[in-house]
């Protein structure tokens, strides 16, 4: 049994809703940036052969307390900016 013993950091989870026809958002990209830093990530219900993750996003932001802004790519082409998350 391991215990974790690192210091608390900050993170942002966030939960999509998509149309009735795909309300997890299946195949949307969100692009995250913090200072001169950038992560994408993209919503899938697997990550790997006979896997099933749940629908949420995790993104980890060490000690950022503040987003410069998040872009989401919708998978129908619409995108939407949010700022200072």
């Amino acid at each position: 049994l391991y215990e974790n013993r690192s210091p608390s950091r900050n993170y942002l989870t966030i939960n999509l809703l998509g149309p009735a026809g795909n309300p997890f958002g299946i195949g949307t990209r969100l692009d995250v940036y913090e200072r001169h830093r950038r992560q994408q990530v993209h919503q899938s219900l697997t990550r790997g052969f006979l896997s099933a993750v749940p629908p949420v996003l995790h993104v980890g932001l060490d000690t950022t307390a503040v987003l410069d802004s998040v872009t989401i790519r919708w998978p129908d082409g619409h995108r939407q900016t949010l700022r200072n998350i």
